[in-house]
């Protein structure tokens, strides 16, 4: 974490990377099918 970072960037950060998790995890199934 970078010192200047507020708990509210920090947060959107961890939500894009769910994010991504979410869409990683779809294109797979999608691939699979």
């Amino acid at each position: 974490m970078l010192a200047g970072e507020t708990k509210a960037e920090r947060r959107d950060q961890t939500a894009m990377s769910s994010l991504d998790q979410q869409k990683k995890t779809l294109n797979s199934h999608e691939i699979n099918n």
